[in-house]
């Protein structure tokens, strides 16, 4: 009899059990995006110095790259700018011509060179430009300001991404009269970084100009460094 009596007894503890586990089952998902942005103060730069020469012969464009180059080269080492940092993209030979009474006319054999740099020093930026300026037939694309290390931005980002996907479940949640659970899945989505572009043509043209006193200013804005995460959360009715 005491043995009958214990199984059912048991037998009425897992039925309870079963049925207040019922009620914590998932009864639906919320699946949000989150998104979470961080702005920074870039501490770099990085641009294209490109020279070509145009000349009789080859070797004499060379020549006469080769001659820019190198004071390109004196003022970014002037500055502290470590060969590390400084790359040849392209070095490219080719022949010149031009259209002139409805021909094709050469007009020489040309050589372009083109140096991709870091500079870090942004204090010094827009001195680099007005002594690049000085130099002739030279271009310098657009420049590209960014940060050197993003990691701790990039935590920062995600962990608002996450606030901002439990903030929008929660909302949801609460709209439709249910509780919300725990995250069931966790999908990072693209994690970015939004260079500050600067045009430093017109800065050039203006750093080149004869008699010019003053300095080329080059305002370095902010950086947005952005998360987006996907979440699915579990539900309870």
């Amino acid at each position: 009899m005491k043995r009958k009596t214990t199984v059912a007894l048991v037998a009425c503890i897992m039925l309870i059990l079963a049925g207040c586990a019922s009620t914590d089952q998932v009864r639906g998902t919320i699946t949000v995006t989150g998104k979470g942005t961080v702005e920074v103060k870039p501490d770099m730069a990085t641009f294209h110095v490109t020279v070509k020469e145009t000349k009789d012969t080859t070797s004499e464009a060379q020549k006469a790259t080769n001659e820019k180059i190198s004071q390109v080269l004196g003022i970014l080492s002037s500055r502290g700018v470590g060969a590390d940092d400084i790359a040849t993209e392209s070095l490219d030979f080719f022949t010149e011509y031009e259209w002139a009474d409805n021909k094709q006319q050469k007009v020489g054999e040309s050589c372009s060179q083109t140096l991709s740099v870091k500079f870090r020093d942004l204090s010094a930026l827009g001195d680099v430009i007005d002594r690049l300026g000085a130099i002739d037939s030279i271009s310098l694309d657009s420049i590209q300001f960014d940060k050197a290390d993003k990691t701790k931005e990039l935590a920062e980002a995600r962990e608002k991404a996450a606030a901002d996907a439990q903030k929008k479940a929660d909302v949801y949640a609460k709209s439709y009269h249910m509780l919300l659970g725990a995250p069931l899945s966790v999908t990072e989505g693209t994690t970015a970084s939004q260079p500050v572009y600067r045009n430093t043509k017109l800065a050039l043209a203006m750093a080149s100009a004869a008699g010019t006193e003053t300095s080329t200013e080059t305002p370095v804005g902010t950086l947005s460094v952005q998360a987006v995460v996907s979440v699915v959360f579990g539900v309870r009715e």
